[in-house]
């Protein structure tokens, strides 16, 4: 009896001593597992606290590239590298944390943010001066902006990333059974992104620099007629005798410009290419009138590999020329700096369909159609507004900014 007590006293006590064996074992690993989720934390902040700072500056100053020199912070020590990316207008940051004899690095490219990657921007007002309601059957395929109220009736379908600056109105122009709008993408206000006073100022001064700018004189304006082939075709009066040179040529920048005088363009694109209509001073100019079918060589929506892009820019109106065309077709991204789109002839002119493939930015909403009563298009174009996606990520040479910047990529 006595020696089988001593046997059980005996693996009792083992078994404890194995238990106890493991409970150490079992701290000692969580108290180190603690410890290294606690240093990898730490170094994360350091790093992300350079790349921030570094984001600021350049914020502050977009021209800046100095870096940060070692600089402790939270107990540990950070540098900046920031290199501007060839043949981009994009800059990469590389943070560098070092913390207990460890490194970590977070990598971030970042670049200015452009109107053309709205599919649309506008304030909410149409052309006299009221409120613009996107209704049932609207549909905005790509990020889209409205610089005050957002104003809808009943269920239009909003694609792509929405915001305002005031908010969103569904309830004031009435709606039925409890319909209201459709966002694939969470609606988001608080944002002021005003079109920007000096953007065309800088474009031209572009043109000037390295593109092909034309300083109008009073009877003349800028014909361009893009062809398939990678060239352009120009002349300065409709009768005038025309010339044609590649697109490298014409403007190496391929910002292409006239100052108080009007831009007229048709053609095929293949180049990147941003034209732009400008008025300085005085009442002439300003205005781009695309007076025919304004496409890439490649098509976008079956191409998206093709890098062609097209940026049209104007002081003022831009213009959807009476061709008589039941089908227009533009393909780039429309920015008018004071007014908006505007079809021609509106009230008399065949009824078809105005397709964008890109984006249209500008204060005012025009109406491209007259309706009869039933809702049916009576005179002018129905519009489809198709965004062109490469846009999320490129723009057109030197397309104005938003004065914002982005981050197109984090790695750590």
């Amino acid at each position: 009896m006595g020696r089988s007590a001593l046997l059980l006293v005996a693996g009792f006590s083992f078994l404890f001593f194995v238990q106890a064996q493991n409970y150490y074992t079992v701290n000692t690993a969580a108290f180190g597992n603690a410890m290294s989720y606690y240093d990898s934390t730490v170094i994360h902040e350091i790093a992300v606290a350079g790349a921030n700072m570094a984001c600021t500056e350049i914020y502050k100053a977009p021209n800046w590239r100095s870096g940060i020199t070692s600089t402790s912070y939270n107990g540990g020590v950070f540098t900046v590298r920031v290199d501007s990316i060839p043949s981009t207008n994009r800059i990469q940051i590389t943070s560098l944390a070092t913390y207990n004899n460890s490194t970590y690095a977070v990598v971030i490219v970042v670049q200015p943010s452009v109107f053309s990657k709205y599919a649309y921007w506008g304030t909410g007002v149409s052309s006299g001066g009221g409120n613009v309601y996107w209704a049932t059957g609207d549909t905005i395929t790509g990020p889209m902006h409205t610089n005050g109220t957002l104003r809808t009736l009943n269920s239009p379908v909003f694609m792509g990333k929405t915001t305002s600056k005031n908010g969103i109105d569904s309830t004031s122009a009435g709606y039925t059974n409890g319909k209201g709008p459709k966002f694939s993408a969470p609606f988001d206000w608080g944002y002021d992104i005003p079109l920007v006073a000096s953007s065309l100022g800088k474009l031209d001064s572009i043109a000037i620099a390295g593109g092909k700018r034309v300083s109008s004189t009073a009877d003349s304006s800028l014909y361009l007629k893009f062809n398939a082939n990678g060239t352009v075709s120009y002349r300065h009066t409709y009768a005038g005798a025309e010339t044609t040179k590649t697109l490298s040529a014409f403007a190496s920048n391929g910002v292409i410009s006239i100052d108080k005088g009007d831009l007229y363009v048709q053609g095929t694109v293949a180049g990147n290419v941003t034209i732009l209509a400008n008025n300085s001073s005085g009442s002439r100019g300003g205005k781009v009138y695309i007076t025919g079918n304004l496409t890439y060589a490649t098509d976008p929506r079956t191409d998206s590999s093709q890098h062609y892009m097209l940026g049209i820019v104007g002081q003022n109106d831009i213009i959807i020329r009476n061709n008589n065309a039941a089908a227009f077709t533009v393909m780039g991204s429309m920015y008018s700096a004071t007014t908006g789109l505007v079809v021609e002839s509106l009230s008399s002119r065949a009824k078809g369909t105005l397709t964008i493939v890109g984006g249209l930015i500008g204060p005012i909403l025009n109406a491209t159609a007259t309706y009869n009563s039933d809702g049916t298009v009576k005179n002018g174009y129905s519009l489809s507004l198709q965004y062109d996606e490469r846009f999320m990520a490129g723009s057109p040479p030197s397309f104005p900014a938003t004065g914002n910047w982005e981050i197109l990529s984090w790695y750590e």
